[in-house]
């Protein structure tokens, strides 16, 4: 048989009410001074006007500006294209008697080919000459190939094998 169990009724607690403080009358040295302030009506607001960054000039300094780089001379082959176009070496065989005969002399002893320019030479007159460096006077080396040299001399460009 079912038992009857009588529980005691709910109790309900109070909530805790929250505090707010009363409100403070203003002090009365505050209104006088709002008293004394004279009454200001409100502006309109200004209009934006949007333009362009502007920078400032920079101060000028004692330093001159950097000159422009200078132009290498037309008649100076300064790529492969220019080189292209200087005429091709005349093969040391093939100069004229008097050419031959005003051409300083030179004794190439052979050469060294490399890849890198840097390690490229040939011996003339016992000495050791890399591309770009005189190779007895008023004759430049100016380029070293695989098989032969190619020499500037006055307005010349010489091809001799070695």
């Amino acid at each position: 048989m079912p038992v009857a169990v009588e529980l005691p009724p709910p109790q309900v607690l109070p909530q805790p009410q929250p505090q707010v403080p009363a409100p403070t009358p203003a002090a009365p040295a505050a209104q006088a001074t709002r008293a004394l302030l004279p009454a200001v009506e409100p502006r309109p607001p200004l209009p934006v006007v949007v333009s362009a960054p502007t920078v400032a000039p920079t101060p000028s300094r004692a330093v001159p500006p950097a000159p422009a780089p200078a132009t290498p001379p037309a008649t100076a082959p300064t790529t492969a294209a220019a080189a292209a176009a200087e005429p091709r070496p005349i093969p040391l065989g093939q100069l004229s008697a008097e050419q031959r005969r005003e051409l300083p002399p030179m004794a190439i002893g052979g050469a060294i080919w490399s890849e890198n320019a840097a390690s490229r030479f040939i011996m003339v007159n016992g000495q050791v000459v890399h591309e770009g460096e005189a190779a007895g006077p008023g004759v430049t080396v100016e380029r070293i190939g695989q098989k032969a040299a190619v020499l500037r001399w006055r307005d010349l460009r010489i091809e001799a094998p070695f």
